[in-house]
């Protein structure tokens, strides 16, 4: 992964993290998985859209990156 990438990849993650503060798990979800399939490979990513999911009610498909 290039620098630039591990940027934009850090950057999202903080983004996500005060989407999920302020109760905004649409938004949480919508920055995630705009990085692609680098979630599976990043443990606070994969927790992210977990959560993210789990609060919209959506638990079995929080199960997947909650493992």
């Amino acid at each position: 992964m290039g620098v630039l990438d591990q940027i934009r990849q850090e950057k999202a993650l903080r983004e996500a993290e005060g989407y999920l503060e302020f109760g905004m798990p649409a938004h949480a979800i919508r920055v995630l998985t705009a990085l692609g399939p680098c979630i599976a490979t990043n443990g606070l990513a994969s927790y992210l859209l977990g959560e993210a999911l789990r609060e919209q009610a959506r638990y079995k498909e929080a199960l997947v990156p909650l493992e």
